[in-house]
């Protein structure tokens, strides 16, 4: 599932599973680059443990951020939250 959330100042999307969910002791390293987290089941699955580390990336440039709330056996709800309106770049002239 995915929900739309809106504030004055920001626009969060949530994105909801219901998938195997993610021990608490992966949660603080979910977003780092390459990190594969330690359950065997997503051992399994295929990818480089990058998709998460860019999504923070993109996330921060745009100055939002992203987190995670999942429980073991019940899926997880991934948080991607952005300002409504950038700061504008320097004078370009």
């Amino acid at each position: 599932m995915v929900r739309l959330l809106t504030a004055p100042s920001t626009l969060t999307f949530a994105i909801q599973d219901t998938g195997i969910g993610i021990p608490a002791s992966d949660l603080p390293r979910l977003f780092e680059k390459f990190y594969r987290g330690t359950n065997r089941e997503a051992l399994a699955q295929r990818g480089t443990g990058l998709g998460l580390a860019i999504v923070k990336s993109i996330a921060e440039r745009h100055g939002g951020k992203v987190w995670v709330e999942s429980e073991l056996g019940k899926g997880s709800i991934f948080h991607l939250q952005v300002p409504v309106t950038q700061p504008k770049e320097g004078n370009h002239s």
